[in-house]
């Protein structure tokens, strides 16, 4: 019951998301001493594309043994845009893009065997395009500057000597309704390698209260997402889900929202 609940509600979340974040646009820059972040954001203006993996854990608050795991792999790229996929014990959930040279966004769900399919104005596409590899990935530094941000010191990764920051807030999320993401509280975590000075490791947990993204009930998310390579080539296809044969077209009267 678990398991399709959160396959059923946060895949739902997230098509209402997609179509929203085009809406968005909150931006800013920071610096701190150790790693400059400002000098992060140089290096992310230089990246063509990257790759980033890692599973989205889910955990009741009334019962800690209850939890459900998604495994996200998300591909971006200047040239061709952005791909979401996620998947539960190897089975895909949802896959959505937002194609560039198409001008379109493609959300194809297997659970439910349907999508959605439409056009990106002039004035979305071109916020997509500044939301695409460096400002995406600076998300944390901008919102860093806005609501505060704080060193962590430095670990390693992976052999990787690396300087952690974090912020309790991303400024975006104001503007998702709550129906949609209920944030009680959130906080994120990223891991900059001190001499490559890109992105290592980015981590996000928190509480949610009752919202589609949970299935309606109260959860604690945990998401640890781990840049695997950067300039990687991308095949074009990877932003351009096809729709199999016998999926319907996606009607929003169909949500699960009570």
């Amino acid at each position: 019951i678990m398991k399709s609940q959160i396959a059923k509600y946060s895949t739902a979340a997230v098509v209402l998301v997609a179509v929203s974040l085009v809406l968005l646009n909150p931006f800013g820059v920071l610096n701190r001493d150790g790693v400059a972040l400002a000098d992060v954001k140089e290096k992310l203006e230089k990246i063509k594309s990257v790759v980033i993996r890692g599973p989205r854990t889910y955990t009741s608050l009334e019962d800690p043994n209850e939890f459900d795991v998604l495994d996200m792999t998300k591909c971006f790229s200047v040239r061709y845009g952005y791909a979401e996929k996620a998947y539960e014990d190897g089975e895909l959930i949802y896959y959505w893009s937002a194609n560039f040279p198409k001008k379109q966004v493609t959300i194809v769900i297997p659970y439910w065997q349907r999508y959605l399919r439409f056009p990106l104005t002039e004035d979305q596409f071109e916020l997509l395009e500044r939301l695409s590899i460096t400002t995406s990935l600076s998300f944390f530094i901008e919102s860093g500057f806005i609501e505060g941000c704080k060193s962590l010191g430095s670990d390693r990764i992976d052999g990787i000597e690396v300087e952690g920051f974090e912020i309790e807030e991303l400024t975006f999320i104001k503007f998702i309704p709550k129906v949609l993401i209920n944030v009680k509280s959130y906080s994120c975590r990223m891991w900059v390698d001190t001499e490559g000075l890109l992105p290592v490791e980015w981590e996000a947990e928190g509480v949610l209260g009752k919202c589609l993204f949970t299935g309606f009930e109260e959860m604690h998310v945990h998401e640890t997402n781990r840049f695997e390579g950067y300039d990687t080539d991308l095949d074009e296809e990877i932003f351009n889900p096809s729709i199999p044969d016998g999926y319907m077209q996606l009607d929003f009267g169909a949500l699960p929202v009570p």
